[in-house]
């Protein structure tokens, strides 16, 4: 086997490795997420602003990072 097809063939098996973990963890991160958004109303709900905003903004932040960042990145690799 040639040095090429070799470094081609370790190229797919990390990104597919590298899609599989981004795959995996999706969901996960979504449905961490939208609770700290859930939660951070609730808690503004109840008068208690300066957490609740800090949740809403770091739920939505997660979001916008797994379903924005992420598939940007991994349209990146080879």
């Amino acid at each position: 086997m040639e040095l090429s097809g070799l470094s081609s063939n370790i190229s797919s098996v990390v990104k597919q490795i590298i899609l599989d973990i981004v795959d995996f963890l999706t969901p996960i991160v979504t449905m961490i997420s939208l609770g700290m958004i859930i939660i951070g109303a609730i808690l503004i709900a109840l008068r208690q602003e300066f957490y609740g905003l800090r949740l809403i903004v770091g739920g939505g932040v997660g979001l916008a990072i797994i379903h924005l960042v992420i598939p940007a990145l991994l349209g990146l690799l080879p």
